[in-house]
């Protein structure tokens, strides 16, 4: 049934690498919306848990569209993913790669998963947390894991992608070097979860990585539009 839907797009000029521009695209632009709009101000790893109540206490209806939106998130993703993917199965020295960055994106998506739904008690039980200050701290520290697991998810993507693309060109040059270089800040930073945990400097190395995600993702989106053009 997908190879059938997939060839409807097509016969309606929706080629694969359109639908993966598109996607990449959107993904991109929900991430910058969701946290450089909706969480803009919202407290990092390690801060005080006084000043996590408050943020959830007060912005509580824009928590709950930046959680609610990755649902919009996990389709661009994994389709943006599943074609780029494709595209380096074309060839044996990339496929492995290819495979490899398809599977850490679905443990992506399940640890994003995971923050968001740790995001969702804090909006809806802030009120209760804010008199138990042990479980509000247990909670928003798990929620600080989860987010540095994810960059090790993030992190074996982005490196797995930027190799098979030494092989299979689905971005310039340069971007696959500066992609292994993201890659290898993300492992590094999410390596070190007790210090993310805590606020420390492992998260501004992932942090780094992750800006570098980002033009990857832009610039193989745009690739793959202009090359189905």
């Amino acid at each position: 049934m997908a190879t059938a839907g997939m060839a409807a797009a097509q016969s309606r000029g929706l080629t694969q690498g359109l639908i993966c521009g598109i996607a990449g695209l959107g993904f991109a632009a929900g991430v910058i919306l969701q946290n450089g709009v909706l969480m803009a101000g919202s407290p990092l790893p390690g801060a005080p848990l006084d000043e996590v109540a408050r943020f959830y206490s007060d912005q509580g209806g824009r928590v709950m569209i930046a959680t609610g939106w990755i649902a919009i998130n996990a389709i661009f993703l994994l389709t943006f993913l599943s074609v780029v993917t494709a595209r380096l199965q074309e060839s044996a020295a990339s496929a492995v790669w290819g495979r490899v960055a398809y599977a850490a994106g679905i443990a992506l998506m399940a640890l994003f998963a995971t923050g968001a739904s740790m995001q969702a008690v804090l909006v809806t039980r802030i009120s209760e947390l804010e008199t138990n200050q042990a479980v509000l701290g247990m909670l928003w520290a798990m929620h600080s894991a989860s987010f540095a697991m994810s960059m090790v998810a993030l992190g074996v993507t982005l490196l797995a992608l930027s190799l098979g693309a030494l092989a299979t060109p689905v971005v310039p040059g340069w971007t696959a070097k500066l992609g292994m270089l993201g890659g290898v800040l993300l492992l590094s930073g999410g390596a070190f979860a007790f210090n993310v945990i805590d606020g420390g400097p492992a998260l501004f190395l992932g942090f780094a990585g992750f800006g570098m995600w980002v033009v990857w993702l832009i610039t193989a989106s745009i690739r793959m539009l202009r090359t189905d053009s």
